[in-house]
């Protein structure tokens, strides 16, 4: 695909975008996010979408995006106790699936059916905690322990979870000033080191061995470092957090998670053990040790079995020799020194400019082309319905298939560079 963008400022209006424009779908330039490099590659039209739109399904489930969501939850609160955590994640799942069940109302969905996405929501939200719980007691290495152990070293020091950090990009023309925002899971400072590291949670089906080696190289690092690391050169992390003046940016650290491939189900019922002796057969004589399962699936006898998968223990002892040579957990620090590589630079550059050009090109969906293919993972791409219709019917696609305008990050003009500590504040209440 050819994703040159050539200066679409002065296109005139075409047939549908005054349609589009009139029902309330006015193109924004939004803020440059460590996902619309990926999103621009694969399909300009899908950025225009959901970036310059704000468009999103209200409803819209995938495994793999939910439970990385809740796992993701689950970290923000890696140094409370178990029932802490636990207490921690369920009053998040209880707001969303409030949100949930009136976006199901909203689109006219049975109680039953209400009930399926509510249930569903439950599930991902017990497996991920349950994955998480597990997975801060996986030894790592000798040098990192494991996560629970490396997190608590006495000498890191929590200063932000989820903490937003702006900077505004020096581009051209004059009249364009982009915006780029990070919003790492985690903002530690190292006091032994007087440097501040931005800490990223990652869950994979495939290698983290693998995923170790690719992050240095992913433009989402990239991003955050080199956003950062502005931040600190110019004092705000420093006076934020009333850290040193004469600190400095240490790096990234990614911690990554293999998802278990067991699911929370039927073998998660409590049981007794049937040991009555065999009355006939081979095994005459000896007792059955079977197990009788009853009743519904409880979530601590899920969290066992997690725990003997991720220590590849009991029933996955064959597990073992794959773990000895890539643990399923494991951790990537990325060193602040890449940022010297003029060649890590250049490219960095590069890919901005790329997700820099979509955003300032005139609002019409005309010009921003489609993906590769509108079948995605066997079904068709959430767009499709959006390309293969003009823009004065997208009004009534959003209302049937329940799609949503929320926009990200509607940061005010006059904010240069800034460290927003915690979400719900500054730009929240602008938005």
């Amino acid at each position: 695909m050819n994703t040159s963008v050539p200066d679409f400022e002065e296109a005139g209006q075409v047939e549908g975008v005054a349609s589009m424009e009139a029902a309330g779908l006015v193109p924004v330039r939004p803020a440059l996010r460590s996902s619309d490099y990926s999103l621009c590659l694969h399909s300009p039209f899908s950025y225009f979408l959901s970036r310059r739109l704000g468009l999103a399904k209200a409803l819209r489930w995938s495994k793999a995006l939910r439970r990385g969501s809740w796992a993701h939850s689950a970290f923000q609160h890696y140094d409370l106790s178990t029932q802490a955590r636990r207490a921690a994640v369920e009053g998040i799942l209880e707001h969303r699936q409030q949100e949930l069940s009136a976006c199901c109302s909203s689109l006219g969905m049975s109680p039953a059916q209400r009930q399926d996405v509510v249930l569903r929501e439950r599930a991902d939200a017990d497996s991920a905690l349950a994955w998480m719980e597990a997975a801060f007691d996986v030894p790592i290495s000798a040098d990192y322990g494991t996560l629970r152990e490396f997190l608590a070293r006495p000498y890191w020091r929590i200063l932000a979870r989820e903490c937003r950090l702006v900077r505004t990009l020096p581009t051209l023309p004059e009249w364009f000033r982009a915006k780029a925002v990070v919003q790492p899971d985690l903002m530690l400072y190292h006091s032994g080191q007087n440097v501040v590291f931005v800490v990223d949670l990652k869950t994979t089906g495939t290698s983290p061995l693998l995923r170790a080696h690719s992050c240095p190289y992913e433009f989402q690092c990239r991003h955050y470092m080199r956003v950062t690391d502005h931040l600190m050169r110019r004092g705000l992390v420093q006076r934020e957090f009333g850290l040193p003046q004469d600190a400095r940016f240490g790096g990234m650290i990614h911690l990554i998670v293999r998802k278990p491939s067991i699911e929370f189900g039927m073998k998660d019922r409590d049981f007794m053990l049937e040991d009555s002796p065999l009355k006939s057969g081979p095994r005459k004589g000896q007792p059955r040790n079977e197990k009788v399962y009853h009743g519904e699936p409880v979530w601590e006898n899920y969290l066992a079995r997690v725990r003997s998968w991720y220590r590849a223990a009991g029933e996955y002892a064959h597990l073992a020799p794959e773990w000895t040579m890539d643990p399923p957990v494991n951790v990537s620090v990325v060193s602040s020194s890449i940022l010297g590589d003029r060649m890590e630079e250049e490219n960095y550059r590069a890919q901005c400019n790329l997700v820099l050009g979509w955003c300032r090109a005139k609002g019409d969906p005309a010009i921003f082309p489609h993906p590769p293919s509108l079948v995605q993972f066997n079904k068709l791409d959430d767009h499709a319905p959006f390309i293969m219709n003009p823009p004065s019917a997208w009004p009534e696609i959003m209302r049937q298939e329940g799609w949503i305008q929320a926009h990200r990050d509607q940061i005010p003009e006059d904010v240069e560079d800034d460290v927003i500590p915690e979400p719900g504040s500054e730009l929240e209440e602008a938005a």
